[in-house]
């Protein structure tokens, strides 16, 4: 009824009183019909929305305990009164039996006293309203809590304060394989926990009686009803009074045998890469798009002269193995653009000021989100490969000039050789 005017219906066969009450009613804002009789009463009940009802006792044709009482029936959510010129203790019995009166008013009576009596009654009336709706909303809540208990995909158990099982849900059964009957009143840790220490069960106890942190979570080893142990993801919650006292502990599990799968694969690969990394005779580097190196194997080391880790710990920068350092910026500003570049030659300087040249196969590394990270590159010492390639490339000119060279005397020794027979056969005649 929050927000909106109240509304009286007043049913009383003197129209003297009802002019007074609806005059008393109006002078505090609340709206009045009003009816001489029961009949009428009911009438205007159907019709619109009453709040209170103020009866007369004795009305002709119906009486006002006979309207109360159909009123209870018909429409048991309004508040009714009862108005009376004779005070009798079997009366005012009837109406509260009968009508379910919320007050009895007796004859005469002043403004002040209907004003306060009906204002009382609007108070009561609203109250009612908030407590229905408030426990209308608490039990869809306690419905859709023990709905969402009995069906979350976690193991949930609930305890007493000394860790006694008091309700498991059906992920729980499905999870460790029993029902309530098999764990009611079973010490939760005792029953299911597999390996767990005397330091982890200290640890648990100082959080989740700590006020201030007031839960834990962890993993943890459980065991099932087949004796079968597997790792869980344990959050233990405790559960207070008004007076913040323990009542309850609130266990949600949830099995992480995949997880741990995965990530002992993940680990596995991991030591795999970095044992292939470690152990390439090729260098292998990571930088980010500042020109930071940001690791380099021992290979990458030994190519540049960094003859320990800590050594190469306080240089490492592009900068510094680039011979010429405006081939860096550009480097970075074309792996931005392609992603990635292959056979690349550069001139790199060692440790020793020693330059060489390298071939380097770079690629642009990106995270789930597509976001660039950083720059790996394999790179090698190319300068025999090359000086090989000069010596091959000055052989194969050599031949040419050779080949040039015979071809050339060929051409020269046939005119040669025709012009001797010539002068031998001019000599003979």
């Amino acid at each position: 009824m929050s927000g909106k005017q109240p509304t009286v219906l007043i049913a009383d066969d003197d129209a003297e009183i009802r002019h007074l009450i609806t005059l008393a009613l109006e002078m505090i804002d609340i709206a009045v019909i009003a009816v001489p009789d029961g009949i009428e009463a009911l009438q205007q009940l159907k019709s619109a929305p009453i709040d209170i009802l103020i009866a007369d006792y004795k009305m002709p044709g119906m009486s006002g305990l006979v309207l109360l009482k159909e009123v209870k029936k018909q429409f048991p959510d309004i508040t009714r009164i009862l108005i009376t010129g004779v005070l009798e203790a079997d009366l005012f019995k009837e109406a509260i039996n009968i009508g379910e009166i919320y007050k009895l008013i007796t004859k005469p009576f002043t403004v002040k006293d209907i004003q306060q009596t009906v204002s009382d009654a609007i108070d009561y009336h609203t109250s009612k309203d908030i407590d229905k709706e408030f426990i209308g909303k608490l039990e869809r809540d306690v419905k859709l809590f023990f709905h969402s208990f009995f069906n979350a995909g976690h193991a949930i158990i609930i305890t007493d304060r000394y860790s006694r099982i008091k309700y498991v849900n059906r992920a729980f059964s499905k999870l460790y394989g029993y029902n309530i009957a098999d764990v009611l009143n079973q010490d939760t840790l005792q029953y299911i926990a597999g390996m767990i220490d005397a330091k982890l069960l200290k640890e648990i106890r100082r959080a989740v009686l700590n006020k201030k942190i007031g839960w834990w979570k962890g993993e943890m080893i459980n065991r099932c009803k087949n004796e079968k142990e597997f790792p869980v993801l344990v959050t233990i919650i405790p559960l207070r009074d008004h007076k913040n006292k323990i009542t309850n502990f609130l266990i949600m599990s949830y099995d992480i045998t995949a997880q741990k799968t995965l990530e002992n694969k993940i680990r596995k690969s991991e030591r795999k890469y970095r044992r292939i990394i470690q152990n390439a005779a090729e260098g292998i580097f990571q930088a980010d798009f500042n020109g930071k190196i940001l690791m380099g194997n021992p290979a990458f080391r030994t190519l540049f002269l960094y003859e320990s880790g800590k050594e190469f710990t306080k240089r490492k920068s592009l900068y510094d193995i680039f011979a010429n350092p405006e081939d860096v910026q550009n480097l970075i500003e074309t792996i931005k653009d392609m992603h990635w570049l292959t056979n690349v030659e550069y001139r790199m300087k060692r440790n020793n000021g020693e330059e060489f040249n390298a071939s380097l196969n770079l690629k642009m590394v990106r995270n789930k989100q597509k976001q660039p990270m950083y720059i790996q590159a394999f790179i090698r010492d190319i300068s025999a490969e090359k000086k090989m390639r000069e010596l091959n490339e000055r052989m194969q000119r050599l031949e040419a000039l050779g080949q040039l060279s015979a071809g050339l005397a060929h051409e020269i020794r046939n005119p040669i050789a025709s012009l001797k027979l010539n002068i031998q056969f001019l000599q003979r005649k």
